[in-house]
């Protein structure tokens, strides 16, 4: 008598459950990377997008404005001049977290004497902060943003600003 057996043994069930749950890990890894890099793009875009609006801003004002980087390397203060014949007060405009906590540039820049960067008028790029009753020198400004695992330079983008208003991200 020939008798069929129906199924799948014990051997061919356990190769499909192992194939499956090493795709499934690897589809988790690339999900994870990807995430984390949208968010340091994103971040960036959000930075970019913040140095565009207080060009038209300080334009369209006629007074300087400034991104000051806080000593946490998490967020940034976006300020307005309060006196334009003054250059050393500034009104908080908005605080910005980019990567909503985490570390978005390189806190050692702020623990030196520059804290942050203005833009004139014309779109004009300057260090601040500047000595009490002195004008301040336009220059280009170079920093680095965190790679793909916080805290790690490992992958990390620099921002240059030059001194005339363009931004190149490398």
């Amino acid at each position: 008598m020939n008798s069929k057996t129906h199924g799948f043994s014990l051997i061919e069930v356990l190769v499909v459950t192992a194939i499956i749950g090493v795709m499934a890990v690897v589809s988790i890894q690339i999900g994870r990377s990807v995430i984390q890099r949208t968010s340091s793009v994103s971040a960036i875009n959000t930075f970019v997008s913040d140095v565009s609006s207080i060009k038209q801003s300080a334009a369209k004002e006629n007074r300087y404005f400034a991104i000051m980087f806080n000593a946490d390397g998490v967020s940034y203060k976006i300020q307005r001049q309060t006196n334009i014949a003054d250059f050393t007060t500034w009104t908080d405009i908005s605080t910005v977290k980019p990567l909503e906590g985490k570390e978005f540039f390189d806190k050692t820049i702020v623990a030196g004497a520059w804290k942050g960067f203005a833009i004139n008028p014309i779109g004009m790029v300057y260090n601040l902060p500047v000595a009490i009753g002195a004008a301040p020198a336009s220059q280009s400004l170079n920093f680095r943003l965190p790679g793909r695992n916080p805290g790690t330079y490992e992958f990390s983008k620099n921002i240059l600003i030059y001194s005339n208003g363009g931004i190149k991200i490398d």
